[in-house]
C-alpha cells in the first residue's frame, strides 16, 4: 500500500471513529417514532398503536369514568328532550283542545314504553351534540374521547353507529334488569383490560387525559348531585305504587 492510499484509509478510520465518538449522529428516518419523555417516566402510552398526534398522551378511559360520563349524558338529554316534547303537548292541549287530548302516557306499562322509546332518541341527540360541540358534556368532564384507530374524532355517522351498538350490546334496548346484565358484561371486559364489545366490533378507542385535582373535585360533585336527583326522581316514581 502506497503512502497516499495509507493516508486516505487512515483518514477513513478518524473520521469513523469521530462520529461514534460523538460526532453527527446517524440520519434517523423521517416515519420514526421517537418515545415521548413522559412514556419514559411510567406514564401510560397513548390508546393508539400508530401513535398519532391526536391521541398523544392519552391513555385507556377508566371503566367508572366512562360510567358515570354516559349516566350523565342520559340523564340530562333525557330531562331535555322530555321538557322539549312536553311543552309542544301541553300547548296543543291547552289552546286547541281536542275532544280527546294528547297527552304522555302514564301508568307502570306506559312510563316504561315511554323510557323505551325515549332512550332510541336520547341516542340520536347524544350523536348531534357530539358532532357539533366535538364531545359530549360527560364525557368532557372526565376528559374522555372516543377516536377510532387513527386516534381522529369520529363523524357523526359513525357515532351515532356507536350509540346504537351501544343501545344492543350495553343497554339492551334500556329493557329493565336485562340491561343490567348487559352493563356488568362490558364492565367486566373493561376490568379484564379488553375494549367494550361495541367499541371492538367498530373499530373505535375510548382514550383520557389526566385529571387535575380541582377538576376532579368538580366531576364528583357534578355526578353526586346528578345521582341525588336520579334517586329522587325513582322514589317519587315508586311512591305512585304505595
Amino acid at each position: 500500500m502506497d503512502d497516499q492510499s495509507l493516508a486516505g484509509h487512515l483518514g477513513e478510520n478518524a473520521r469513523l471513529a469521530g462520529s461514534s465518538a460523538g460526532g453527527d449522529p446517524p440520519a434517523v428516518p423521517p416515519d420514526a417514532y421517537l418515545p415521548d419523555p413522559s412514556e419514559a417516566a411510567g406514564a401510560p402510552p397513548p390508546i393508539v398503536p400508530g401513535r398519532p398526534l391526536e391521541a398523544e398522551r392519552m391513555h385507556a378511559a377508566n371503566r367508572w369514568a366512562r360510567f358515570f360520563a354516559r349516566s350523565f349524558d342520559i340523564f340530562w338529554e333525557t330531562i331535555l328532550l322530555t321538557i322539549a316534547i312536553s311543552i309542544p303537548v301541553e300547548l296543543y292541549d291547552g289552546l286547541v283542545r281536542p275532544r280527546k287530548p294528547l297527552s304522555l302516557p302514564n301508568g307502570a306499562v306506559g312510563d316504561e314504553f315511554w323510557n323505551l322509546g325515549l332512550l332510541v332518541v336520547v341516542l340520536v341527540l347524544d350523536a348531534c351534540i357530539f358532532a357539533a360541540a366535538g364531545n359530549t358534556p360527560g364525557k368532557a368532564l372526565f376528559r374522555i374521547r372516543v377516536v377510532d384507530l387513527n386516534g381522529k374524532r369520529l363523524r357523526f355517522a359513525a357515532y351515532l353507529k356507536r350509540n346504537f351498538s351501544l343501545w344492543v350490546r350495553g343497554l339492551a334496548f334500556g329493557i329493565p334488569l336485562v340491561n343490567l346484565v348487559t352493563m356488568v358484561v362490558q364492565f367486566e371486559r373493561l376490568g379484564r383490560g379488553e375494549r367494550a364489545s361495541y367499541d371492538a366490533s367498530g373499530g373505535y378507542e375510548v382514550g383520557a387525559r389526566a385529571m387535575g385535582a380541582i377538576r376532579l373535585t368538580f366531576a364528583v360533585i357534578v355526578i353526586v348531585f346528578t345521582y341525588m336527583l336520579i334517586i329522587s326522581g325513582l322514589a317519587l316514581n315508586f311512591s305512585r305504587f304505595l
